[in-house]
């Protein structure tokens, strides 16, 4: 099994308010997909080793993907593809 060790960027709170310090996730590349392994073997290989923002993109016009899309985006944005941080690895 192979694994790399990432910081991810959270933005978890305590009961007091106070961010929570993020310790390094354990990620076991083999449940990997292709592009998602490379990501993450990518961020290990980083300086820092630490991932900001990562975006995911659908393969299909928000109109395909979300449900009553019409209330959220209008007809402008139909065509967009949908765009969402992603936090699961």
């Amino acid at each position: 099994m192979a694994t790399v060790k990432l910081l991810l960027r959270t933005r978890a709170v305590d009961e007091h308010g106070q961010t929570i310090c993020p310790t390094p996730d354990e990620v076991d590349l083999d449940r990997l997909s292709p592009r998602a392994r490379a990501l993450a073997e990518a961020v290990a290989a980083s300086p820092g080793q630490t991932a900001g923002e990562v975006w995911v993109e659908s393969d299909l016009p928000i109109r395909e993907v979300i449900p009553d899309w019409q209330t959220w985006y209008g007809e402008q944005g139909a065509d967009r593809r949908l765009r969402q941080p992603w936090s699961g690895w």
